[in-house]
């Protein structure tokens, strides 16, 4: 059987060929070569004007720098804040962040040092030496997790706005003439406390005097008042989540002054610290109750402000 040979043309047209392919290739990896010096270059000039801590540049591409630039304080706090009660779809978000946190850490421990201080490194050609161990501890694990549901937040209420309250939704806070007059009658209560626990000091020295007392009597004179108030504290705050607020807040408003009254009748050192302690008892209340009542007046979202 005769075998076919190629003639001159067709040869010709596959070296042609393979030559155009050869330059096509050439030009491509030139031309890749350049974009890749140019990007070398770009990424240098960058990274100089940006901070030192900020190697991956993902703040600045992102646009964040000129989008905080023209939010106020006041915008940027109501936006970055945690997830309200009526804000279901954020509370998913944020648990869902806290659980990917806890199954990307889960595990760093049995890593080997040098790949921990490779993650931990801003660069991928740089090492850190120091092994990356902060997640590792629950306690940094949840303050990241905050961290991360700040920004989570606050990316959804800038780009995508508040959710839309359902038929559920409690109305939004007015306060009134009510609001103000509680509010007004606990700053005043806890600028009496704060008072009676300061402003004795300078009365100790006529008070042992009068009623006899000892240098030591005298000083618990002062002291009895802020250990009694210490104390007594989370008593109020727990015992205020069974028997209720306004309960606990009448008892403490009136326990205080009776020990007052103890305190400006005694005619002994003894009777003097009696009234003292019972005069903290009831102020710790107040102080504890101040805190939790305006937490239930006030909702999350408008404490800022």
């Amino acid at each position: 059987m005769d075998t076919i040979l190629p003639t001159r043309s067709t040869i010709d047209v596959a070296e042609t060929t393979a030559t155009s392919n050869n330059i096509e290739i050439a030009a491509i990896a030139i031309d890749w070569k350049e974009q890749d010096e140019k990007l070398n270059e770009a990424l240098e000039v960058a990274d100089a004007e940006t901070a030192k801590t900020d190697h991956t540049l993902w703040f600045k591409k992102t646009g964040w720098a000129e989008h905080i630039a023209g939010c106020t304080l006041k915008h940027l706090s109501q936006a970055s804040r945690l997830p309200d009660r009526d804000e279901q779809t954020l509370h998913e978000a944020v648990k869902l962040n806290g659980a990917l946190i806890e199954k990307c850490v889960t595990g760093l421990s049995s890593l080997d040092n040098e790949t921990r201080r490779w993650l931990r490194s801003a660069k991928h050609s740089e090492i850190d030496q120091r092994p990356l161990a902060r997640l590792q501890n629950v306690e940094s694990q949840q303050t990241y997790a905050v961290y991360m549901a700040r920004l989570l937040s606050f990316i959804t209420l800038s780009t995508v706005g508040p959710e839309v309250p359902d038929k559920n939704t409690p109305p939004p806070f007015e306060p009134g003439l009510r609001f103000y007059l509680a509010f007004s009658a606990l700053a005043t209560l806890s600028l009496v406390i704060a008072l009676d626990g300061t402003s004795i000091s300078v009365a100790l020295p006529v008070i042992a005097d009068e009623l006899n007392g000892t240098a030591m009597e005298a000083f618990w004179s002062g002291t009895s008042f802020l250990l009694s108030c210490t104390v007594f504290q989370p008593v109020y705050a727990t015992f205020s989540h069974i028997f209720g607020r306004k309960a606990l807040a009448l008892f403490a408003v009136i326990l205080f002054p009776k020990g007052t009254i103890i305190s400006a009748l005694s005619h002994d050192m003894t009777l003097m610290l009696i009234g003292r302690t019972v005069q903290g008892a009831g102020g710790s209340g107040i102080i504890a109750l101040t805190n939790v009542l305006i937490t239930d007046l006030v909702p999350l979202r408008n404490r800022g402000n």
